[in-house]
């Protein structure tokens, strides 16, 4: 598990910018060096409702032993025993936009939103091992997706804590869902 670092900054005209960053630490052989920029804006419909856009990317790689880790080059019934331990590359290459739907009641402490989208997924994967008879496998796979995105979500305040929850699914995918909490800062 590794930590990401995120900033959001409020623009004028109701436009967020977002960017996150997981920098180039190593963790069990694993490292990654991954950024993640997004944009977008708000448009108030009524003092209740509003209309949102955002277009996001996902880019750079994570590099590590995804297909020979060091308990499979030791393991006899493995393809990868007696080899190298692989020092493969994942680059994700995700872009995509979305629209949403979010009603809030002035002074209430209660919000949802719904919303859909298109992500075109492109990611690459090289796979870097040397096996047992010094044979290097240097396979590339290559996939291109275009993927449609639903999502909903809300989230309720209590004191000056925010609880949220949110379903995200593409399609031919799966489903996502994410629980948050955080403290609102004063």
């Amino acid at each position: 598990m590794a930590g990401r670092l995120r900033a959001s900054v409020a623009l004028p005209a109701h436009v967020l910018l977002e960017l996150s960053w997981i920098p180039p630490i190593t963790l069990k052989h694993m490292r990654a060096n991954l950024v993640g920029v997004a944009i977008g804006k708000t448009h108030p419909l009524s003092p209740t409702l509003a209309l949102s856009a955002r277009a996001h990317a996902l880019f750079g790689n994570i590099t590590g032993p995804f297909t020979c880790p060091d308990d499979a080059v030791a393991d006899a019934t493995s393809q990868c025993f007696n080899g190298t331990r692989s020092s493969d590359r994942l680059e994700p290459n995700v872009f995509g936009a979305d629209v949403a739907l979010g009603w809030r009641r002035p002074l209430h402490n209660f919000s949802w939103y719904a919303g859909a989208g298109y992500s075109r997924l492109r990611p690459r994967f090289r796979v870097h091992f040397v096996d047992a008879q010094g044979v290097r496998d240097s396979t590339r796979v290559e996939v291109d997706l275009d993927r449609a995105t639903f999502f909903a979500g809300g989230s309720r305040a209590l004191d000056s804590w925010r609880f949220s929850l949110e379903a995200y699914a593409a399609n031919r995918d799966g489903m996502t869902l994410r629980a948050g909490i955080d403290r609102a800062v004063k």
